[in-house]
Formats: C-alpha cells, structure tokens, sequence
C-alpha cells in the first residue's frame, strides 16, 4: 500500500513537472499580447521593440525568463495586470533567452524587470521581483 502510494505521488510529481501551462491572451479586440515566455521562439529584436512602442502609446515590457525563479513567481501578478490594465496599455512579455542582443541594447542587468513605454520614450523601470501594491504605483 505505501508503494502504491509513493508510485501514484511520483507519477503526479512527474505529471506536474511536464505538464505545459498556456498563458496566452493575444485577441485582435484587445491592446496586449502576454504570451508564455517558453513559447517565445524568435529573437525579439529593438526594432521590434521600436515598432511596438510607436504603435501604441502606453506599453509595459516584462523582461524575464523560464529558469528565473522571481520571474516565475511575478507571471500570477502579471496575469492580475493583464486584467486590470488591458484596456490602459499594451503589455509584452519577452524572454531574455530569445532577445540577447535587446537585453543587451537596454543593459538590462538583472530579470525580472518592468520598462513603461509612453509616447514610445522609456518613461520607468521596475527591476526585481515586485508586489501588486509597486506595480499598480509604477503603472500609474
């Protein structure tokens, strides 16, 4: 009976680990795109960065990534700040593993980090793992 119990707690274990959550919101109805960082797969670029800022006039950019425990930790405070701010900017979200060169542009030094883009000029940054209470500040 242990065994069983230990066979059936494994297999959950295993099951969780590889188990892929989608965190997808990309509607052509709505001004945000957050996406999971894992399916990010093409190198995201400044002048991606550079089009997206010019295209909308409030953008908040997460930088992150999956390995990253604090930017783990920040995607259900990120999932609270879709909601609430979906209609007040876009909000992107870019893994650092896929935009070397951007990181490097913007000498982001540690992940997470917030950037708020208005009227496409770097307006804050955010750096660090942060509560709801300093991002609702930093937004407004």
């Amino acid at each position: 009976m242990r065994r069983l119990f230990f066979l059936i707690l494994f297999c959950t274990a295993i099951t969780n680990v590889f188990a892929e959550k989608k965190y997808a919101i990309n509607t052509d109805t709505t001004l945000f795109a957050w996406q999971n960082l894992a399916h990010q797969e093409e190198e995201f670029t400044m002048e991606d960065l550079d089009t997206l800022v010019q295209n909308h006039s409030r953008v908040l950019v997460e930088f992150g990534a999956n390995w990253c425990m604090p930017c783990l930790q920040m995607k259900p405070r990120m999932h609270k700040v879709v909601k609430e701010y979906q209609d007040k900017l876009y909000i992107k979200n870019i893994n650092v593993d896929h935009a070397e060169t951007l990181t490097k542009s913007l000498n982001i030094q540690m992940i997470p980090v917030l950037l708020l883009f208005e009227n496409g000029k770097l307006l804050r940054v955010l750096p660090g793992l942060q509560s709801m209470k300093n991002i609702r500040e930093f937004l407004k």
